[in-house]
């Protein structure tokens, strides 16, 4: 069985992105974003612990490109600069176990309701 699962723990290029090894943690809702849509510690803490535990890529969870897109209320936000000291957290805590990070681009479109994204997506 070692001998099927050898290439998984290579390290392996996509471009110009070397990853230590191809196990990818996809994105996983954990709600643990804040409702401002900032990163929360818990969730870097979650993150960094996947990387710890040998993930090569560690996916967010969806991450709002509009705060009219917002599908639930911890969703965290992408959309303005105002996100960045939190979302730097992110790359931060993985790359101190040779990880890399990765962000989820969302929009909930129709499916977002007015008491979690603030007001409807505007329409074409």
């Amino acid at each position: 069985m070692a001998e099927k699962l050898q290439h998984l723990f290579r390290p392996v290029m996509i471009g110009r992105l070397e990853l230590k090894n191809r196990a990818v943690m996809p994105a996983m809702g954990t709600g643990y974003g804040r409702h401002d849509s900032t990163v929360s510690d818990r969730l870097v803490a979650y993150l960094e612990r996947r990387a710890a535990g040998g993930a090569g890529l560690i996916i967010t969870e969806v991450c709002a490109i509009d705060r009219r897109g917002k599908g639930f209320p911890s969703e965290i936000g992408i959309w303005k600069d105002d996100f960045i000291p939190g979302l730097k957290k992110i790359p931060e805590a993985v790359h101190k176990h040779g990880a890399r990070a990765a962000v989820q681009l969302h929009h909930a479109g129709r499916e977002t309701f007015k008491a979690v994204a603030g007001d409807f997506p505007e329409e074409p």
